[in-house]
């Protein structure tokens, strides 16, 4: 039984305007994404490879985030539906205050019980794994948490710790790549799921 949902923020709940430089090189990052996803999905979450190129990765996309510019991908509605029968929490790698604004903006963040950003698990190589705290935070079994994010490594992490885990094709990664995590589910949206007849 579900008791929990926790979601990403970014391409999932809301989706970030990027430099134009960024824009330029999507396709390509688009069609190599499979290849690399495969790749990754290889190595030992230990692999301080894997490490550095999850460091590196993040770190580009944060850099072209253009601050103040997102756009929800979820009606509020939607979110308000899900929060009145399940526990609801956000992760990110993004910094606090930036989270915060964005759900702010949004009117998200009445309808979320936990928020997990960068300050609260570090960021790069070192840092915690921001799912495992977002879920220990929910308090709920992790079984009973569905964990939703468009990140195939969020969704291998999710599947891990035991959760159940649902893709959605809002971000950046290619179907393919999100396939081969083996989610328990895959939908268009995060809205997709929340109406789907699995809550």
């Amino acid at each position: 039984m579900v008791e929990a949902i926790a979601t990403d923020l970014s391409y999932t709940l809301s989706r970030h305007e990027l430099t134009s430089y960024f824009r330029a090189h999507y396709r390509i990052l688009k069609r190599l994404d499979h290849r690399l996803t495969e790749w990754l999905v290889g190595l030992p979450r230990n692999n301080i490879l894997f490490g550095i190129l999850e460091y590196i990765a993040e770190g580009l996309i944060l850099k072209h985030h253009l601050p103040g510019n997102s756009s929800p991908l979820v009606p509020v509605s939607a979110l308000e539906d899900v929060h009145r029968r399940y526990y609801t929490g956000v992760f990110s790698r993004e910094p606090r205050r930036r989270v915060e604004e964005s759900l702010i903006r949004h009117n998200y963040r009445p309808h979320i019980d936990v928020v997990v950003a960068r300050e609260d698990v570090g960021f790069g190589v070192l840092r915690k794994k921001h799912i495992d705290e977002c879920v220990r935070r929910l308090g709920a079994t992790p079984s009973s948490i569905v964990v939703v994010s468009d990140s195939p490594a969020d969704l291998e992490k999710g599947r891990i710790l035991g959760t159940v885990t649902c893709g959605v094709l809002t971000g950046y990664h290619s179907e393919r790549a999100i396939r081969m995590v083996n989610p328990d589910f895959v939908f268009s949206s995060l809205e997709e799921f929340i109406y789907s007849k699995l809550l």
